[in-house]
């Protein structure tokens, strides 16, 4: 198990002068990212982040023992890549002395170490411990120019979406990391998916495909950068692709670099062993997505393109689209959600469960409606109310991901309160896909109010208001919703 002691969720590691301004007037590169990152991580995991990173006022890069005490106490390093970084003997200490500490703790399927590029560096001058990490590149190379263009971290009217796009993919990643060190969180039950390596001119639909995978719940395969050379590259590919239970293949007009050893790009390859895997397994499937705009100059994706269309009636399960990229992601999404009720099946098909949403004020007139739940055989989960701000939202969380109904009790608690809650189903209808809300509904109770006695709403299954003595016969309706919506499932 992994120590979960850390005082520090993320230590972040760079060089000063990548944060130095043209004035005193505004402020660095890094300030800014720091901030950036401090916002969106508390956004997404419902509590704020702590993040030390040293302000080298003094404008060296020094490395002491109190640096070295808050590397060692944070459960995450963010290295901010930069040509005076790699050169900088102070960041190399803090960097190396993380990985040292990350090799006592031996976690094997995750890195502690988020690598982010600010602008390019080529990948043989990183250190060698780095080189099989994915990066986060907050930069893009001009087509004219062929030079790195670092994206703009800043706030206010006119913020650059490339650089919030990136921040965005960092801040998931960190924050499934740190749900694994903080509360020994299992992926297991997650549904796997391989999103295969795209040719640069499909990067962009790449980029924002994975983003939305990751952003409802999904586990996107490989975390690692492909091989560059084939037999390491064959055999990456398939300790991959027998953990997932589908592979999502972008095609693009270019043919995609060619790994040594190989006469096939790595686009090719990969569509190659995911076909091979799809006619062993029937349980996997391939899904391929040509654009209705492609129009390859290149003789070999031409033909690549052309054999993807004759051979793609081989399996059944498989799919290829030529169409919009939105038209495949509901594809995409129709394919996993059928995946998902598989799954569901599974998974304590004889309790049937519900959540019942109230505030702590009201719980002496819920346990009455518990009581009669429990005694229609259906399990009662309650919120958590003992314990600070994360671990209130995280059991929330939690209890939306299990419970496949959902019964809010609108009594003392404000209309703000009730529409905050129905937010969270909202949500987790995106974000939970392994367990969609069957039957959902709002119990109005004491007191009375003209805004009660007059709400409606679409998006729940059920309004049941009673300002009266609780009464078992209310609650009949939403039990037979309840019990026929599991007996269908």
């Amino acid at each position: 198990m992994p120590d979960n002691n850390f005082a520090y969720d993320i230590f972040i590691s760079y060089a000063h002068i990548d944060n130095q301004t043209i004035s005193k007037d505004h402020k660095g590169w890094v300030e800014l990212f720091h901030r950036a990152l401090e916002i969106r991580l508390g956004q997404i995991s419902g509590s704020n982040p702590k993040i030390w990173r040293d302000p080298k006022i003094n404008g060296n890069d020094y490395f002491d023992n109190t640096i070295l005490n808050k590397i060692l106490d944070a459960a995450a390093l963010v290295a901010v890549f930069s040509p005076r970084y790699l050169k900088s003997d102070w960041c190399k200490k803090e960097l190396l002395s993380f990985i040292n500490q990350e090799k006592k703790i031996g976690l094997k399927n995750f890195s502690r170490i988020f690598k982010v590029c600010k602008t390019q560096t080529p990948l043989d001058s990183q250190p060698i411990e780095t080189q099989n990490l994915l990066g986060y590149e907050f930069y893009q190379i001009d087509h004219f120019t062929k030079r790195a263009k670092e994206f703009k971290c800043g706030f206010g009217n006119d913020p650059d979406p490339h650089f919030w796009n990136k921040l965005d993919d960092l801040a998931y990643d960190i924050y499934y990391l740190l749900e694994f060190l903080h509360h020994n969180k299992d992926d297991s039950q997650k549904i796997k998916l391989f999103l295969a390596e795209t040719s640069s001119d499909m990067k962009n639909e790449y980029e924002i495909l994975r983003r939305e995978l990751l952003s409802c719940g999904y586990m996107v395969l490989p975390e690692k950068p492909v091989p560059l050379i084939k037999h390491e590259l064959i055999s990456f590919l398939m300790e991959n692709l027998i953990k997932c239970k589908a592979s999502i293949h972008i095609i693009g007009n270019n043919y995609g670099i060619i790994p040594e050893g190989s006469t096939k790009s790595i686009v090719y390859l990969q569509n190659q062993t995911a076909r091979e895997l799809s006619k062993k397994n029937s349980n996997f499937s391939r899904l391929i997505w040509i654009s209705e705009h492609n129009n390859p100059d290149d003789l070999r994706q031409i033909d690549f393109i052309k054999n993807i269309i004759q051979e793609s009636a081989l399996k059944q399960g498989d799919d290829i689209v030529k169409s919009s990229i939105e038209d495949f992601k509901t594809i995409i999404y129709d394919k996993l959600h059928s995946l998902s009720q598989q799954k569901i099946k599974k998974i304590d098909k004889n309790i049937t469960r519900v959540y019942l949403i109230c505030e702590e004020s009201d719980l002496d007139d819920v346990y009455k409606l518990e009581e009669f739940l429990f005694s229609n055989n259906i399990e009662v989960i309650f919120p958590l109310f003992d314990g600070d701000e994360f671990e209130i939202s995280q059991c929330h969380k939690e209890n939306l991901s299990i419970c496949e109904n959902i019964l809010i009790y609108w009594g003392k608690a404000s209309e703000f309160w009730l529409r905050c809650k129905l937010q969270d189903i909202r949500k987790s209808a995106a974000f939970e896909p392994l367990c969609p809300i069957s039957v959902s509904a709002v119990y109005m109770a004491s007191p009375e109010t003209k805004r009660k006695n007059h709400y409606h709403s679409i998006e729940v299954d059920l309004i049941i208001k009673n300002f009266g003595e609780f009464e078992p016969e209310i609650l009949f309706p939403f039990v037979e919703k309840v019990k026929n919506g599991f007996n269908d499932g």
